[in-house]
């Protein structure tokens, strides 16, 4: 919008964040940031008891925040094999019989056992998303692997997508494995993956803050 990027043009520094497109008529000087991320400090196996993950299974969040998952089947997911499904307040309106392997917590009890949702990605080995910039952040923050849907009509989606691969083990599944509860190759596929090529910082807040008190 032209008034947006009039307005853009009074800055006197940006701080721009990894992943970024979009900057070819920027004016002012440009101060490539680290990622900025939340990062936990809670032990995940301590996380995976307080919640009621299986011994024995790997974790699965699936975060789909204010997006919703108002058509996933959860009866499905009952048969992945190793690994028990987590999700939060979102998913607990749906309606439908809840399997054994798939755990619905309300947000409300995630912060009342004393966690955060970065505490639940650490402890998590594959998160189930449809990309954005925070997920994507904290999951390089806390070692976590993705796998991703499309999300629709999404500026930054494309590259989101481009630059992933660089930093996360990652994959996509289309819409109706996901929403059919056909995760099981992807997961093994994506769990089996080399460490990505690139490590980058995640202390892009603290820069941030540096430039800002500066």
């Amino acid at each position: 919008m032209p008034a947006v990027r009039r307005a853009y043009r009074l800055a006197t520094r940006t701080l721009r964040l990894p992943m970024w497109g979009g900057f070819d008529d920027w004016a002012s000087p440009i101060v490539d940031l680290p990622f900025v991320a939340r990062h936990s400090s809670r032990d995940p196996d301590d996380v995976r008891r307080r919640i009621g993950v299986p011994d024995g299974h790997r974790m699965v969040l699936a975060s789909f925040g204010g997006l919703g998952i108002a058509d996933l089947s959860l009866e499905p997911l009952a048969d992945l094999d190793g690994y028990a499904v987590v999700t939060t307040g979102h998913a607990l309106g749906l309606g439908a019989p809840v399997p054994e392997a798939v755990r619905l917590l309300d947000d409300r009890d995630v912060y009342a056992r004393g966690l955060r949702y970065e505490d639940l990605v650490r402890a998590a080995d594959v998160v189930v998303t449809k990309p954005g910039y925070g997920i994507i952040a904290e999951c390089l923050a806390n070692d976590t692997a993705m796998l991703y849907t499309s999300r629709g009509h999404f500026v930054e989606y494309d590259v989101l997508v481009s630059a992933m691969p660089r930093f996360l083990r990652c994959r996509f599944i289309d819409h109706d494995d996901l929403y059919g509860g056909r995760w099981q190759p992807y997961l093994d596929h994506v769990l089996a993956q080399p460490p990505p090529p690139d490590h980058p910082p995640t202390n892009g807040a603290s820069v941030a803050a540096a430039h800002i008190l500066a």
